[in-house]
């Protein structure tokens, strides 16, 4: 690997790039764009196949193809996901409408029978391909905008990521929520002397008198046995490094 970049850029667009993936014969490339539109290029020469997909009223800000590379789908900031036919370009079906905000990311699962979508409404969503229907409620949970979203490779979860710092992890089948939210705040670590460091940023941000550091509730913590008890912390909303000027937001 060289890192080269191949050939000449895929050029066609006429605003910004927001999403692409490749096909998973590595043979084709999908891409949205503020343009509103979708395209599909060929990985090897470059070249853009057919006409643009067009019917998005907003930018296209996700894109996937289906596993066996016969669809794409598409989410937009007009609040809906849309399925196209992957080799003449037409819509497949009515637009999935639910979302009431922009729909900022889109996935299939690997059978290709459902979508999992995520919006700026703080919601994640499944849908059945076939109907277009929406399968169960929507899966509520994050404080803020839902920004990634995937399948497990097995079909049976949903992970989706959000602006409000965690991941959290669905039961696909029942839409309930599993274990707790993965939380980057909770990613830090007590060092032998005592300080708080967090992952990436080896300075310390607070520091534990050597009293407390025994029956400290670390995230790696499933109990504590201490007759003196224990303490816990949250750093939720915690800011450090270069992200110290949020603290006067």
């Amino acid at each position: 690997m060289t890192g080269a970049q191949n050939d000449d850029s895929l050029e066609g667009h006429h605003d910004w790039v927001h999403s692409m993936a490749f096909s998973l014969d590595g043979a084709r490339i999908v891409s949205g764009s503020r343009d509103k539109t979708i395209r599909i290029w060929d990985a090897t020469t470059g070249a853009q196949i057919g006409n643009p997909l067009e019917g998005h009223d907003d930018y296209v800000h996700a894109v996937a193809f289906s596993p066996d590379g016969t669809r794409t789908i598409s989410g937009s900031g007009d609040k809906t996901v849309r399925i196209w036919d992957a080799t003449t370009g037409a819509q497949t079906g009515e637009p999935l409408e639910g979302h009431v905000y922009s729909v900022n990311s889109a996935a299939f699962s690997p059978d290709g029978t459902r979508i999992v979508s995520g919006s700026m409404d703080e919601t994640v969503r499944i849908w059945d391909t076939v109907t277009g229907t929406q399968i169960g409620n929507p899966l509520e949970g994050h404080d803020d905008f839902v920004r990634a979203v995937a399948f497990s490779p097995d079909g049976t979860r949903v992970v989706s990521g959000s602006c409000d710092k965690t991941l959290m992890i669905w039961d696909a089948t029942t839409g309930d929520q599993t274990g707790d939210p993965l939380e980057a705040h909770n990613k830090w670590s007590l060092s032998n002397d005592g300080w708080i460091t967090f992952p990436n940023y080896p300075h310390g941000i607070f520091w534990i008198p050597p009293q407390f550091c025994k029956p400290l509730w670390l995230p790696q913590n499933t109990c504590i046995i201490s007759q003196a008890g224990y303490t816990k912390l949250s750093f939720q909303g915690c800011v450090y490094g270069e992200e110290w000027f949020h603290c006067v937001e």
